[in-house]
């Protein structure tokens, strides 16, 4: 600690010895010299494999609380708000006072731009103070051990340990949850601040990990309801217990025997009654954006607040369009129950990408790299790159979509040679973040399209 004021430059330590990775809580006292103006806090690790995590530090004056700032952290330490000053978190997003929804819908999946400006978007309406539930086309399991990390009830090192998305998402769209961007870190820090008004992290899609991280959870549920279910998953040799190809008839009857009421928990029920639904998922995708937009009502009932509500999706899923082109997967989106639900305060938000680099996937299931073509004439896109802008953002309801704009990209999980569909059959969004050029979240075989 250095104190100085008018020729008074004093230097007081405090060492803190290993705790091996437990906290402690320390105070120190100290007589401040008259005339004092300023005062240094200096937090660091002697060791360089060392790290400090600072949670609610203090500084009071004659019993006062003085410190009123948010704590400076040098490069050298860590903590829990590392990335509040991360650049891919500093994006400026206002939604629309009328805005009850923003659904954030990424054309391109799996690249580093895109992914990074959903999350400095979301990030923004939370530092608002205009939200409070953040939503994720993303496994409900997966998501419920993320709202467990931000909200303090497991640590970093145990969110690593047990997360699905820790070890296989190398091309999953998790990606956006590892920990290691800081966007959780982020929300982390902001619940700590904010304990009675905390951010809720959901997952609304359709899909469940592999058996571990399932086992897990479910085994940290004190509901005695769910004594048969636990024995029936432990007992499980799959490591992927919901592969509806070559379904668990055990678990499957041990899912459907739960009375849900019984559950102690909102989200123990809520784990059980998607996992449902997993099994009971049609080959027909309008299913299973339905079910999403019936556990998204659901959160959102619960958990927004009054306040308005963040959704991360692929774009064939957070658009309004109802499709009747027999090459559409998906003719009832997401978008256009949640549009029907809530009407103009549903907004969408399109992510689209100039050029680049890509991830898909093959018929096995293995993840490749491909190109991401310059976009066509006549394009969102094109007429986007001319600008020669790194990125943008335009709104649609003050600025209106050229007409000369007739075509979007769309690319999901595989990628194709005829990258452009009319937009009109796409859905139209109320705006766009564009970002020129793209790169993919990990180099793989490059195989040309």
């Amino acid at each position: 600690m250095i104190i100085s004021g008018n020729h008074n430059s004093l230097d007081d330590t405090l060492k803190l010895e290993d705790t091996k990775n437990r906290w402690q809580q320390r105070a120190h006292n100290y007589k401040i010299p008259p005339k004092t103006t300023d005062l240094l806090l200096r937090f660091e690790a002697e060791n360089y494999n060392s790290f400090v995590w600072l949670t609610k530090p203090s500084v009071k004056i004659d019993g006062k609380e003085y410190l009123s700032e948010p704590v400076s952290i040098p490069n050298t330490v860590q903590e829990e708000n590392q990335a509040a000053n991360n650049p891919l978190l500093n994006t400026t997003f206002a939604a629309h006072s009328s805005t009850k929804i923003v659904a954030f819908g990424e054309t391109i999946h799996y690249t580093n731009e895109l992914i990074a400006k959903i999350l400095a978007s979301m990030w923004s309406m939370v530092k608002s103070g205009n939200t409070k539930l953040l939503l994720f086309e993303l496994s409900p399991a997966e998501c419920y051990l993320a709202n467990l990390y931000v909200n303090g009830t497991i640590d970093k090192n145990e969110y690593d340990r047990q997360t699905y998305i820790a070890k296989h998402a190398d091309y999953h769209t998790s990606h956006l949850l590892l920990s290691k961007n800081g966007f959780l870190d982020s929300i982390r820090y902001y619940n700590s601040k904010n304990i009675d008004s905390s951010i809720t992290i959901a997952g609304i899609d359709l899909d469940m990990p592999d058996k571990e991280l399932l086992q897990n959870i479910f085994n940290s549920f004190p509901d005695t309801c769910l004594t048969t279910l636990k024995a029936k998953i432990n007992s499980c040799q799959k490591t992927s217990i919901f592969d509806t190809l070559n379904p668990q008839k055990a678990i499957i009857t041990a899912l459907n025997r739960i009375n849900i009421n019984n559950c102690s928990s909102f989200w123990s029920s809520y784990l059980v009654s998607t996992s449902r639904n997993i099994y009971n998922l049609g080959t027909d995708l309008d299913d299973r954006d339905y079910k999403m937009f019936a556990n998204a009502k659901l959160l959102i009932e619960r958990f927004s607040r009054g306040k308005q509500v963040a959704i991360y999706a692929h774009w064939c899923h957070a658009t309004t369009k109802k499709n009747t082109a027999p090459w559409v997967a998906v003719r009832t989106p997401l978008g256009y129950h949640l549009s029907k639900e809530f009407g103009s305060a549903y907004r969408t938000i399109a992510l689209c990408g100039g050029s680049g680099i890509g991830v898909s996937m093959n018929s096995n299931g293995n993840p490749y790299n491909y190109k991401i073509e310059k976009p066509e004439k006549g394009s969102l896109e094109n007429y986007l790159y001319q600008y020669k802008s790194p990125e943008c953002y335009i709104d649609f309801t003050t600025a209106s979509i050229p007409s000369s704009v007739k075509y979007i990209r769309i690319l999901g999980n595989t990628s194709r040679i005829g990258q452009f569909i009319p937009i009109e059959e796409a859905g139209i969004p109320n705006a766009v973040i564009f970002v020129r050029d793209i790169t993919p979240i990990k180099t793989y075989e490059y195989i040309d399209n």
